[in-house]
């Protein structure tokens, strides 16, 4: 996977899926070209200092990791963003569980989730 996005909310649910990946996958980790950590700029100034640690605890399991804010809330947002940037996987927490098979349930977006050639991880 060359370019990896990491859908971070807040929550510990989030946390625990980002963290998880490196563990099981450890090869796909370190063969990695790019590795971004996308955070919504909607956090409320309380959780910021929360976001800035999981960043730092984040950055001990994936080397070079990339940190962006951007207004990607829902699942769709996250699976376009991948789409226009060429992502090769999105690792999402089970939170996002059924938004994702919703999506991914229509048959226009099935085939286009071929095409684009992205794999998810859930957990």
């Amino acid at each position: 996977f060359p370019h990896i996005i990491l859908k971070y909310d807040g929550t510990p649910v989030s946390s625990a899926s980002i963290l998880a990946f490196p563990q099981l996958f450890p090869a796909a980790v370190e063969t990695a070209e790019k590795i971004t950590l996308i955070s919504p700029v909607t956090f409320k100034k309380s959780q910021i200092a929360i976001e800035k640690q999981f960043v730092k605890t984040a950055t001990q399991y994936y080397r070079d990791l990339g940190f962006i804010k951007l207004p990607l809330n829902t699942v769709n947002d996250f699976f376009l963003y991948a789409e226009q940037n060429r992502i090769n996987l999105l690792i999402l927490s089970k939170h996002d569980l059924s938004d994702t098979i919703k999506l991914i349930g229509t048959k226009e977006f099935s085939e286009k989730l071929k095409k684009m050639e992205l794999s998810v991880f859930i957990a």
